[in-house]
């Protein structure tokens, strides 16, 4: 049966989805948040919160994964949090791009290798075939779905991927947030309300980065960042500064 709005529970948990070149300051971001924290870590870059936050580090714990321990930490580690047996204020997953890539090679290691076994190249390397960018789509789906029941907050990074469509005799050029396979990349942003893209601003003369910027409203470069907060403006100035710690008076 239907209910009204006004009867409906808020959820007052942040979700956001985190998109940006390697080294813009997403994880550190995602980590500003307070309160315990856990960083699912598939691209082994989590040592600049040890630098940012280090009168926190009591309180944020990191799991790396690789393609060997998927099922043997990684599954029950989202298990865990679905069920409750393990909380925590704030979940990174850090990032989607590299878990994209875990899961296919992860599947690739379970199957073997050999003629048998699937698509070889001349140099007789084993490569990924449309049954693992299947298996991609659907084993993070489902992870997606898993982390939308967690009560906390959530953050997922992502690195921006260039691609090459072709199209007939047309080569197209695009970018995505996926490695491998093309369903799953322009599902991703639907899961989130909040999508922001992380980058430099750069000063010609000096060659250098000058500020570290957050986009929250679209740009030709990243046309899926949205925001629902209201009042939030379309781009911040985080040089040197904690984005939990801009954005707080919005949240």
């Amino acid at each position: 049966m239907p209910i009204t709005l006004d009867k409906v529970p808020i959820d007052k948990n942040f979700r956001a989805l985190l998109i940006g070149p390697t080294g813009r300051g997403k994880t550190i971001a995602a980590a500003s948040w307070p309160g315990k924290t856990l960083v699912i870590d598939f691209d082994h870059r989590h040592k600049p919160i040890i630098d940012w936050f280090p009168d926190r580090l009591g309180e944020i714990s990191v799991e790396v994964i690789y393609p060997s321990n998927y099922w043997d930490v990684f599954k029950p580690l989202v298990d865990s949090l679905e069920s409750g047996k393990l909380k925590f204020d704030n979940v990174v997953v850090d990032g989607i791009t590299t878990l994209s890539n875990t899961t296919v090679v992860m599947q690739m290691i379970a199957k073997g290798q050999g003629p048998e076994k699937g698509k070889i190249t001349k140099g007789g390397v084993a490569v990924p075939s449309w049954d693992e960018f299947n298996g991609e789509a659907m084993l993070i789906t489902q992870l997606l779905e898993t982390l939308k029941s967690i009560r906390c907050n959530l953050f997922v990074t992502a690195h921006p991927v260039s691609k090459t469509r072709i199209e007939g005799t047309k080569s197209i050029k695009e970018t995505s947030i996926i490695s491998f396979g093309t369903k799953l990349g322009p599902m991703i942003p639907a899961y989130f309300d909040e999508v922001y893209a992380f980058d430099y601003e750069f000063d010609i003369n000096a060659g250098k980065p000058v500020k570290r910027l957050v986009f929250t409203s679209p740009t030709s470069d990243y046309p899926d960042v949205k925001t629902a907060l209201k009042g939030l403006p379309p781009k911040l100035d985080i040089t040197g500064k904690n984005l939990y710690d801009v954005m707080k008076e919005y949240l």
